[in-house]
């Protein structure tokens, strides 16, 4: 397997020569999905979360624990609740998508307890099937809910209790036996380099020795633009991740608003937001924010994505973002002022003082 995401193809990304199935190479589809565990620099702790495996790099997922459909059960060893309940519900047909659709659930029973039956509905953003028509399969997702329909119930009584212990023991190491990360790391293969730097002065070195290089944030956009990595008039060469840097990794929330380090993901963004809504209820401006960027693509690119970078995207190359007029919409609140300054990090976007939000993408290009 090539460790080097020079282009965008399954042998270059995380996608195993297992079931994880690469299909769309976009991710648009989900046949590819697995969960990673991995630490949250933003919220110190550690998470889990479903991707796209299409379009994680490999060398991406160094420090990360990456479960996919295997790990999670098998006949042989043991089937997972998730697995046993989809096939007794007759949740597949022709099995291509039927893994993508494990490990989204899996992935959601594993971020956090017994979701409810519209969050476990909402799960499915991101997975396609062109055969069953869903009904078979949501269900057999529900029937872990905490609200379960009758129907969803008497899957569950059917199939017996989830045991999370017996099956889970095949996912590999949990947090407890991995290492937060503390170091940078870097990558190199065939005239191509990844750098991983920890610290904003590490990125800032590499940029000053190696101009042409390209800042990355989530790594997604190669699934809508063929030249991910172009810069100027040719190909990058090295790629500089900004993933780990902690400078870029704030999440601040305060009586008078929010700030949002560049490197912070989309979903990042949604569930602040969210959290802000629930203690100030009188506003209404994070509820409204939130609601629009989660019709940004779907959810496991949303916990992917930069938010910053889908911003700079839209700047630069003209995409068409989702992201760009939610944050558009909400002026009044927070204030707009897009700009860099050559050769120092500042704030792509800043708030009025007055304003309750401010959205700082503290970036390197300039």
């Amino acid at each position: 397997m090539n460790p080097i995401p020079d282009r965008c193809s399954s042998s270059s990304c995380a996608t195993p020569r297992l079931k994880t199935q690469p299909s769309c190479l976009q991710g648009g589809c989900g046949a590819c999905v697995v969960a990673i565990q991995e630490y949250d620099l933003a919220n110190k702790r550690w998470v889990y979360r479903s991707v796209n495996s299409c379009l994680k790099p490999l060398v991406a997922c160094h420090g990360l624990s990456v479960t996919t459909v295997e790990g999670v059960g098998s006949e042989r060893r043991c089937l997972h609740q998730v697995q046993k309940r989809i096939a007794e519900n007759h949740g597949m047909q022709c099995g291509f998508c039927t893994p993508g659709m494990v490990m989204n659930t899996y992935a959601l029973l594993k971020s956090g307890g017994k979701p409810t039956a519209e969050e476990s509905m909402k799960n499915y953003d991101g997975n396609i099937c062109r055969c069953t028509g869903y009904r078979n399969l949501v269900q057999a997702s529900e029937s872990f809910c905490s609200d379960a329909s009758p129907e969803a119930q008497q899957l569950a009584e059917k199939c017996g209790a989830h045991d999370a212990d017996l099956c889970d023991k095949l996912s590999g190491p949990e947090h407890a036996k991995m290492d937060v990360p503390r170091q940078s790391v870097s990558f190199f293969k065939e005239g191509f380099a990844w750098y991983a730097p920890m610290s904003l002065e590490e990125a800032l070195e590499i940029k000053k020795s190696k101009p042409r290089a390209m800042y990355i944030l989530g790594d997604t956009a190669k699934g809508i633009r063929q030249a991910a990595y172009e810069v100027a008039n040719g190909r990058a060469n090295d790629v500089i991740s900004l993933r780990n840097v902690t400078e870029l990794n704030v999440l601040e929330k305060t009586g008078t608003g929010l700030t949002f380090g560049g490197a912070l993901t989309i979903q990042h963004l949604v569930e602040a937001l969210e959290q802000y809504q629930e203690v100030h209820t009188q506003l209404q401006w994070p509820k409204a924010l939130a609601d629009g960027l989660k019709n940004v693509a779907q959810h496991h690119i949303r916990s992917e994505a930069g938010w910053a970078g889908n911003l700079l995207i839209t700047i630069q190359r003209g995409f068409p973002s989702d992201l760009f007029p939610c944050l558009l919409a909400g002026e009044e609140r927070c204030g707009t002022m897009i700009g860099a300054v050559h050769g120092s990090w500042q704030r792509l976007m800043r708030k009025s003082p007055s304003s309750p939000a401010t959205l700082g993408m503290r970036s390197a290009w300039h």
